[in-house]
């Protein structure tokens, strides 16, 4: 017979009632509640009803106070002098309990409240464990639930998500064609609305409940049922979200790289989550600040150990590279409107190569070589777009001209335009104050053309400029109406 329980299951602020509810019926079949975690509760094998239970939320309270404080020592003391036992508390949570036998069905909460009739915290708990109370009790738990410390996280928290999301999409002709960027975005998306669904609902609760009391009526109470359903729902979503990063690191890595990804990012989220709980309860038992200076102690070390903590990792996946036999092989998704060979190059394999598709795109790009008239070798870079969506193709015409940075100055010519097919040139020539030790390395000239349409791109960059022959193709109008009916 197990001596020992583990439950899964988060109860909210204002849903103290059916906490104690549950705790009771755990009781009543022998399981005694023995630690309180973040919505985990251990269970050890007792005698069944022989314990009773009160869960309370204590208002007011941040994840930077201590179970030490003042006020929680006097928020607990109200109820042990009401003749109850703290078991064991969590920040917001406090668990008290009494045996049995001392217990009078329907007193345990009145004489709490009773013995701190003087207190507003206290007097908010009755609207999480019973009905019909007054507004000004309903918003000092409100307060706990939507604090401004968890409505800036939680907006911190999707801003970041959706700046991350924003820089993946930079070239969204790039990443829109690549099924690890897309199940990138994906896991972002779906992790994303987390946190702001919980405090839209616990809002949607708290004005329901208002509403409900302005019109004479009672708080609506908390299903234990509908709570365990939303429980489950979540583990569920959860599940959902670890399979995506799953399939993430599946088309991320190759061979045995996958594993070694995937541990070593579990091992981050582990690490990082154990130290900065630790940081946490260390900040808030030992701290002697403010909630404000707690506040900045914990943001500079938790970014300072996630710091370290990711240099490590990056160092274990550097340790465990794959040699040039595990890389994936090249295999070309899609034909290029004009091949290498049309222009007067051979491709190049040595060179970086790339071509993925998705639903939605194709993006393809390789590299050409051929000897020049003065016997040197001269490169081509072929780049290819498709997709569905025209406002993607725009946003990707952005990227060209590439920035010249100091090296190169940038001038446009237009070859071509009907409608939305365009053909552009754009010279790139090496300004006369580059280093003398990087001149060797910089071309002193490179040509670019850039032939699009509704749904297509076609980039071919001449690194060593473009000779007479390739400037007859690109700027004689027969050649570049050939080009452009051919990525139509």
């Amino acid at each position: 017979m197990k001596s020992f329980r583990v439950s899964m299951l988060e109860f909210r602020e204002y849903e103290g009632a059916a906490y104690t509810a549950y705790l009771n019926q755990m009781a009543e079949k022998g399981w005694l509640l023995k630690r309180l975690g973040a919505g985990v509760m251990w269970f050890e094998r007792g005698i069944p009803g022989s314990r009773r239970y009160l869960a309370v939320a204590m208002p007011g309270v941040s994840v930077f106070d201590g179970e030490s404080s003042w006020e929680a020592k006097w928020f607990r003391e109200s109820y042990e002098n009401a003749g109850w036992k703290l078991q064991c508390s969590r920040v917001v949570w406090q668990i008290f309990s009494r045996d049995a036998g001392c217990v009078e069905p329907g007193d345990n909460q009145e004489e709490a409240w009773k013995s701190g009739t003087e207190s507003g915290q206290i007097l908010a708990q009755k609207a999480a464990v019973s009905t019909g109370r007054h507004l000004d009790e309903l918003r000092q738990l409100k307060a706990t639930s939507l604090s401004r410390g968890r409505i800036a996280g939680a907006a911190l928290n999707v801003c970041l998500l959706a700046w991350m999301i924003w820089m993946q999409l930079d070239n969204p002709g790039q990443a829109l064609a690549s099924k690890r960027v897309l199940l990138n975005m994906l896991v972002l998306l779906a992790i994303m609305p987390m946190v702001p669904v919980r405090m839209i609902s616990t809002a949607c609760w708290y004005r329901r409940a208002e509403r409900r009391i302005r019109e004479g009526g009672t708080l609506p109470e908390p299903e234990l049922g509908k709570i365990r359903m939303r429980n489950r729902c979540g583990m569920c979503y959860l599940a959902l979200v670890f399979g995506l990063i799953l399939l993430t690191f599946g088309s991320s890595y190759s061979g045995s790289m996958r594993a070694v990804g995937f541990v070593a990012t579990l091992a981050f989220v582990v690490v990082i989550f154990s130290v900065s709980s630790l940081l946490m309860w260390w900040i808030r038992e030992y701290s002697t600040g403010d909630r404000r200076e707690k506040i900045i102690g914990y943001g500079v070390g938790a970014v300072v150990i996630s710091m370290m903590v990711m240099m490590v990792m990056t160092g274990i996946l550097m340790r465990f590279e794959p040699s040039e036999q595990e890389e994936m092989v090249y295999q070309r998704q899609g034909e290029f409107p004009v091949e290498f060979a049309e222009l007067g190059f051979e491709p190049e394999e040595d060179w970086y190569r790339e071509s993925s598709r998705t639903v939605l795109g194709l993006y393809q790009r390789e590299v050409g070589v051929r000897i020049g008239e003065d016997g040197q070798e001269e490169h081509l870079v072929l780049e290819y777009y498709e997709n569905r969506i025209p406002a993607v193709i725009t946003r990707t015409l952005r990227e060209y001209p590439r920035s010249g940075g100091d090296f190169w100055s940038v001038q446009e010519e237009v070859l071509y335009q009907e409608g939305e097919k365009r053909a552009v040139h754009y010279q790139y020539r090496r300004k006369g104050d580059v280093e003398p030790e990087l001149a060797d390395e910089v071309n002193p000239r490179r040509d670019v053309y850039v032939i699009s349409d509704r749904n297509r791109i076609l980039m071919a960059a001449f690194e060593n400029g473009a000779g007479e022959e390739d400037k007859k193709l690109f700027t004689n109008p027969e050649s570049v109406l050939y080009l452009s009916r051919k990525i139509k």
